[in-house]
Parts: C-alpha cells; sequence; structure tokens
C-alpha cells in the first residue's frame, strides 16, 4: 500500500476577542483556565503525567496576511481524532489533502521511490537484470520486467504454431485455424497496406504473424549477385514505413519482421553479421519496438554481438543428423548470442526419403506424418524456443500426411510456455 503521511499542526493560541478576560494564575498550585501541561507544568505536571490532554478542545489558529493559507482549525478533542482509510492511493494526487475532522491529512505520493515488483515471483533472485531466463522459470507472468508483457492468447494456445506462405484466406479455410495459430504470410510488396490486411485478419481470428516483406532476393542484389543494403531500403523496408505497425505488437498479433530470409543461398557471397545488425538498426530506427529477425541459424553469427537483432531461425531437416543434438546446440548458442529463436522444420524437402514423395527441391523428400511427430516433439521440447513455424504450406504439397501430422504436433505445441520473441538483454 503506498504510504500516506499526516501532518498536523496544532497552535494554542487565546482569542481575539473573548467575553470575558482570562487572567493567569500559573503558579498558584491548581491546574485551571488556559493552564495545560505545556503551558504551566508547575500546575499541571499531575496531567502530562497521566497522558491527560485537558484544554485542548477548541484549540484554533488564525491566519494572517503574511501568513498566506490558514493553518489547519481542529475544533474536535485530539483524542477523537482519526485518519481516514484511503481505499484507492491511485487515485489521489501528490499532496492531495483530505479532511480530519476540520484538520487535514496530506498524502504524498511514493508510488516512484521503489520499482514495481507486481505480477513478478516474489522469491526471484534474478527478475530485473534484463535477461528473460526462461530456464530459471522466468516468464511474462513471473517476470514481465525482463520477459516483457504478455500477449494476448491465440487460437490453439499461447505459443505460435504455424507455417511460412499461409495466407489469412487459407487460414480461414478448412480446419487450419484448429491447428495453427501463427503464420508468415505472403505479402505483395506493389500494394505495401495488403501487410495491414492480413493483420487484420489474422487479428479477427486470434492469430499471430510475423511480417516477411523480402518475397524475393533479386529485389536487394547487386549485379554481381552480391546483397545491396541501399536496395534492401529501398526495396524492401521503405515502401512499409509509413505503416503504423505498433497497435498489432502491442496485442501480440505481429510477432516480429524477418529482415532476410536465408544469408547463403541466392546471393554470390554470405550475408555478414554485421550486415544483418545494420539492418536491424534501419529497421528500429522507423518502428523503434519491433522486433527484428533473420531467418539465419546462430551457429551461422561465428560469437558476432548483436545490437539490433533479436531473433535466429533454426529450421531442421533430417540431413542435419539427430534432432536433439542439432536443435540444442542451436539453443545454446542463441542464449551465448542474447537472442530469441524460432525453430521449426522443413516439411516439405526435409524428409528422410521413407516417404516416397519427391520433395519442393531437386533429391529432397517430404516428411512423413512419422517424422513429423518425431522431429517436431523433440524440437518442441526445448522451453526457451519461442515460436515452431514451419516451411511451408503448398496446394500442391499439403498432402494428408503433414497435415495430419502437424494437426497431432499441435497439441505438443499448446502445452509450450509462451516464451516472448525478443532479445534476451
Amino acid at each position: 500500500m503506498l504510504l500516506g503521511v499526516l501532518s498536523i499542526l496544532v497552535v494554542a493560541c487565546i482569542p481575539e476577542s473573548t467575553s470575558e478576560t482570562l487572567i493567569p494564575s500559573c503558579g498558584d498550585g491548581t491546574c485551571d483556565n488556559a493552564e495545560t501541561c505545556t503551558t504551566c507544568p508547575q500546575d499541571c505536571s499531575s496531567s502530562c503525567q497521566s497522558g491527560d490532554s485537558r484544554n485542548t478542545d477548541a484549540v484554533t489558529s488564525q491566519p494572517s496576511e503574511a501568513q498566506g493559507p490558514s493553518t489547519p482549525t481542529i475544533t474536535e478533542g485530539v483524542d477523537d481524532l482519526s485518519v481516514p482509510t484511503i481505499e484507492d492511493p491511485s487515485a489521489v494526487s501528490a499532496d492531495q489533502s483530505h479532511d480530519v475532522g476540520n484538520g487535514s491529512m496530506t498524502y504524498q505520493d511514493q508510488s516512484n521511490d521503489a520499482p514495481d515488483h507486481s505480477n513478478t515471483d516474489p522469491t526471484s533472485d534474478t527478475c530485473y537484470n534484463h535477461m528473460c531466463e526462461q530456464e530459471l522459470g522466468e516468464s511474462c507472468t513471473t517476470c514481465p520486467a525482463d520477459c516483457g508483457p504478455c500477449q494476448s492468447e491465440p487460437t490453439g494456445g499461447t505459443f505460435p504454431f504455424g507455417l511460412w506462405d499461409m495466407e489469412v484466406n487459407e487460414y480461414q479455410n478448412a480446419d487450419f485455424p484448429s491447428v495453427y495459430n501463427a503464420a508468415i504470410p505472403y505479402i505483395n510488396y506493389r500494394e505495401p497496406s495488403s501487410a495491414i490486411e492480413q493483420l487484420d485478419g489474422y487479428k479477427a481470428l486470434g492469430g499471430h504473424m510475423f511480417l516477411n516483406p523480402m518475397q524475393s532476393y533479386s529485389r536487394a542484389k547487386n549485379p554481381d549477385g552480391t546483397f545491396s543494403f541501399d536496395l534492401w531500403k529501398q526495396y524492401v523496408i521503405d515502401p512499409y514505413s509509413d505503416l503504423d505497425f505498433e497497435p498489432y505488437l502491442e496485442d501480440g498479433t505481429l510477432l516480429g519482421l524477418v529482415m532476410i530470409d536465408d544469408i547463403k543461398s541466392g546471393w554470390a557471397e554470405p550475408i555478414t553479421p554485421q550486415q544483418i545488425d545494420d539492418m536491424g538498426a534501419y529497421v528500429k530506427a522507423i518502428w523503434p519496438t519491433m522486433p527484428t529477425a533473420a531467418r539465419a541459424r546462430p551457429d551461422n553469427f561465428n560469437g558476432f554481438s548483436f545490437q539490433y537483432l533479436d531473433i535466429a531461425w533454426a529450421q531442421y531437416a533430417s540431413y542435419r543428423g539427430d534432432v536433439g543434438e542439432w536443435i540444442k546446440k542451436q539453443v545454446d548458442l542463441a542464449k551465448q548470442l542474447n537472442l530469441a529463436l524460432v525453430a521449426g522444420m522443413n516439411v516439405l524437402d526435409g524428409g528422410d526419403g521413407r516417404s516416397g514423395i519427391p520433395g519442393y527441391s531437386d533429391d529432397t523428400y517430404a516428411m512423413t506424418n512419422e517424422e513429423v511427430m518425431e522431429y517436431g516433439t523433440v524440437i518442441l521440447s526445448q522451453p526457451t524456443i519461442c515460436a515452431f513455424i514451419s516451411w511451408r504450406i503448398d496446394t500442391e504439397y499439403n498432402f494428408p500426411d503433414i497435415h495430419g501430422g502437424m494437426k497431432t504436433l499441435k497439441d505438443v505445441a499448446a502445452a509450450h510456455p509462451f516464451v516472448p520473441c525478443r532479445r534476451r538483454e
């Protein structure tokens, strides 16, 4: 409860005008007239010792022109003085006076004297160190100061679970809303406002999405095939710079912005960590609260110290080896880099061949129902990943095995704790 300070000034004085003259008699051995244990201890010492508060009724103070506001006037006995209870201190402004009889009580606002630890685990020794340490039990509920506020609960649970390239009209179809609650939809870069249309659609359905304005490598590529920061700014980010994404960030609909999709394939030279951080700085100069993501594994960053990147990406395929060892490595590296981590699977190209179904790329295979469950369950056992987004939905490749596996895996995802997709510091 906020603290208040009760300031009471009692001044004993003789009225300016009386019907009779009070004759001082201090020293006559009798405590009478206007004498008190304070004004005449010789006569009234016994009342001081006994706690008697005689002659304190009708004590007044009169204002003078030099004093400005008058001092409080108390017309009730001090023994009868009671302090009212303030049931809602937040409704009282600093230094606002409240009547106490005819006196006053001054409430001094001390709300800024200490940090607000509401909605936190009072036993935590790590909250308020600017790191959301999920492995120690911190979350948006137990430590919002480090982990950020809890976002609105989407369909299927608080943990984002979805697919790349799933537009809101596809999300609405069939049983998608009962399985998925997040996506990275295709955005028509020729119509930047389509980003808002997708956000509004997902918000109405209780879903989440990442914004992916890149769409095509060619829009940010020099003639020699290398990455162009200037072209990336001009064609990937600037067309959206007038859009207000803050409401969608605040309500949890928008999870972040994917600045670059793949940092090696499709480029004459790999995009460097410094270039990625420069992208993040540019994005945050436009939208300061926007979480920034690069679809690149933490083991591609070689320990680089990012300032403006929030999220790394880990997408599993069977050719990467043991799924448990692989995801643990990515999680550990993301933690060292202070980055959040989105995980997922390449369900169209990442199978081990047992399906016999050709994948999207040459010499690859789609995953089976069993693979989706096997790999996905292991990945989702990592409590610090902040979303599970797999590549990808495609009407030509959306065969029953993959979708059936996802329908089963979504129950595992629904049990995953919510983790903000933001930097860990």
